[in-house]
């Protein structure tokens, strides 16, 4: 129910204000667990509207949607994220001409896949709050690179993206 609510929330937003910059974005999430040592991959995508608060600052309500592309093996058993799907708010802020900073919150649905020996496959979903950070260069007006971290319920995840503007 708290993820339908940020929808319409976000959907909302963006009707608000349609003079907005589309963004979109493509990259890899390397998620890391510590306890079990996963590594697990994800490919992500995301869409969402840019607003210009001033020349320095930006705020970005973005909806995520992504894919496992690699799997780990915890106790005899395979572990993957099936798919996920999140909404999220990032600050971002202009440091020089092509470099940003960005800040991000986040909520989501994940769900992962179990697959072991002696044991039938199941998934196993929940929802998570996140927060974190990154980098980001503009390669161009339309074109940027980024790099970052986000926590999201104690798994670490680090990006590597491409986002584009419209």
């Amino acid at each position: 129910m708290k993820f339908k609510a940020l929808l319409l929330g976000f959907a909302l937003l963006l009707s608000a204000n349609a003079s907005a910059q589309f963004v979109s974005g493509l990259g890899y999430y390397h998620v890391h667990e510590s306890e079990l040592d996963l590594d697990l991959g994800v490919l992500a995508g995301s869409v969402g509207y840019q607003f210009d608060l001033n020349d320095a600052v930006s705020l970005v309500p973005e909806l995520r949607g992504g894919i496992g592309l690699q799997e780990d093996t915890a106790l005899g058993v395979d572990v993957k994220v099936d798919n996920l799907i999140a909404a999220a708010v990032r600050v971002q802020w202009a440091v020089s001409d092509p470099v940003y900073l960005y800040t991000v919150a986040s909520y989501g649905e994940y769900e992962f896949k179990f697959d072991g020996r002696g044991i039938s496959s199941f998934n196993l979903s929940g929802d998570d709050s996140g927060f974190g950070g990154g980098l980001g260069f503009n390669l161009s007006e339309e074109f940027s690179i980024e790099a970052g971290y986000e926590d999201i319920a104690g798994l670490d995840i680090f990006s590597d993206s491409a986002r584009f503007r419209f």
